[in-house]
C-alpha cells in the first residue's frame, strides 16, 4: 500500500500473515483511521503482528483513530484453531520458513496451521507453502516468533475480513 495523501481511503483485505495497511507521511505528524467493514475480527500492529498479540478491531465498531503515528502499520485476519495435528520436532527461531513435525501432517499448500501453545500469546498462524512426501517437513510463511521443541501444531482456518484505512494529518 502506498503512502496515502490525507483524506484518501483504501480498502484492504488482510491475510493470515502481516499485510501492510499504512505508512505515515514522512514530513508531518500523521493520523490514521481504520475501521473493520468485514465480518470477522482483524488484528492491527507493527510488522510482527499476529492474531495472538495484535490490537483486535471488531467488525461494526467505530473507527480506530491513531494520532502522531510514526511507524508503518500491518493487519492480519482472524483464524480459528482446529484440532492438534502434531508437535514440533525441534526448536525454531523467528524467520524460519520450514518446520519439521514429530508425525505426519495431512495438509496441503495454502492451508493454515497454528504453531505454538494457544494457552498464551506464543502462538501464530502460518500458511503452508509445501509438504514433503512424508508429511513431516512443511514449508511455511516465515515464523514471527521463536518456538521451542515439542510445541503443538494445530490445523487452522482463515476467517477473511476487510478494513478501510484513511490517512490524515494532525
Amino acid at each position: 500500500m502506498p503512502t496515502l495523501p490525507p483524506g484518501s481511503a483504501n480498502a484492504v483485505a488482510p491475510a493470515v500473515n502481516a499485510t501492510w495497511i499504512f505508512t505515515p507521511t514522512p514530513v508531518s505528524p500523521a493520523t490514521v483511521s481504520i475501521w473493520n467493514n468485514g465480518t470477522h475480527t482483524v488484528y492491527v500492529g507493527k510488522s510482527g503482528v499476529n492474531q495472538a498479540d495484535g490490537m483486535p478491531l471488531q467488525p461494526g465498531n467505530r473507527p480506530m483513530r491513531l494520532q502522531n503515528i510514526g511507524y508503518t502499520l500491518y493487519a492480519v485476519s482472524d483464524v480459528t484453531v482446529g484440532s492438534s495435528v502434531s508437535t514440533l520436532s525441534a526448536g525454531y527461531t523467528a524467520g524460519t520458513t520450514s518446520i519439521v513435525t514429530g508425525s505426519s501432517v495431512s495438509t496441503s499448500a495454502g492451508a493454515v496451521l497454528i504453531v505454538g501453545s494457544t494457552v498464551n500469546t506464543g502462538w501464530e498462524a502460518v500458511v503452508v507453502s509445501s509438504v514433503s512426501a512424508s508429511g513431516t517437513t512443511i514449508g511455511t510463511t516465515a515464523l514471527v516468533s521463536d518456538h521451542a521443541n515439542a510445541q503443538p501444531v494445530y490445523s487452522g482456518t482463515a476467517l477473511p475480513s476487510s478494513v478501510v484505512v484513511q490517512a490524515g494529518v494532525v
